[in-house]
């Protein structure tokens, strides 16, 4: 009885040995196949496959809009830099959206009139209005904010 037991231990002992360098074989060869980057185009086809199928099947809004005023948008207006009626009458627009915040992001030291005061109290009523300004260098004057 004593003899089939240690048979049963050390049969054991050797599969478990077979099994673990079975499983050092397999991730010593993935680690080698990433270090080398023969892995690197399936895994961005998979992680590309996983985005578009979350994409295609989630409700999610992104939490972040960005209007930009182009190049095309000063030949369609045929004005530079926007008035600040036109500022004021986009900031409303957006402030009916409700959003957390808006961030401004145009150097202007001066006003364009007309519609300056407009402007300039919907910037004191919304502390949610960021507007950006250029702190000086040695060799650069800053433009403060509006």
């Amino acid at each position: 009885m004593l003899i089939p037991h240690t048979k049963s231990k050390s049969r054991v002992y050797i599969l478990t040995i077979l099994l673990g360098c079975c499983w050092a074989l397999v991730f010593g060869s993935i680690f080698l196949l990433r270090s080398f980057g023969y892995l690197q185009f399936p895994e961005l086809a998979a992680y590309d496959l996983m985005i578009a199928t979350i994409n295609r099947t989630s409700t999610w809004k992104p939490p972040i809009t960005i209007i930009e005023f182009t190049e095309q948008d000063i030949q369609r207006v045929k004005s530079w830099p926007l008035t600040d009626t036109k500022l004021a009458e986009t900031l409303e627009t957006i402030l009916k959206a409700s959003p957390t915040a808006i961030g401004i992001d145009i150097y202007r030291n001066f006003s364009v009139p007309p519609g300056t005061k407009r402007f300039h109290k919907l910037l004191v009523d919304n502390p949610n209005i960021i507007v950006v300004e250029k702190h000086p260098t040695a060799t650069t004057p800053g433009v403060p904010p509006p």
